[in-house]
């Protein structure tokens, strides 16, 4: 089991990220039946699929590979 810092009650946000860093966060909505999105919303956005997720996955971990290039 991996040793983690202690909880810290007043967090904050480095100067600066990281060496090697990216933000890789992914959102996933849907279905909209269920996740209503609200009417003002600046814009829509497609419900999410095994097969989007999996495509996102390849994006961040492949680029080469999404784009179409051989490695």
């Amino acid at each position: 089991m991996p040793d983690y810092l202690a909880f810290d009650p007043n967090p904050r946000s480095p100067s600066e990220p990281p060496p090697h860093t990216c933000d890789a966060r992914l959102h996933v909505l849907g279905p909209l039946s269920e996740y209503p999105v609200r009417p003002e919303a600046a814009h829509r956005v497609p419900t999410a699929t095994p097969d989007a997720e999996e495509r996102q996955r390849i994006l961040v971990t492949n680029p080469a590979k999404f784009f179409g290039f051989d490695e």
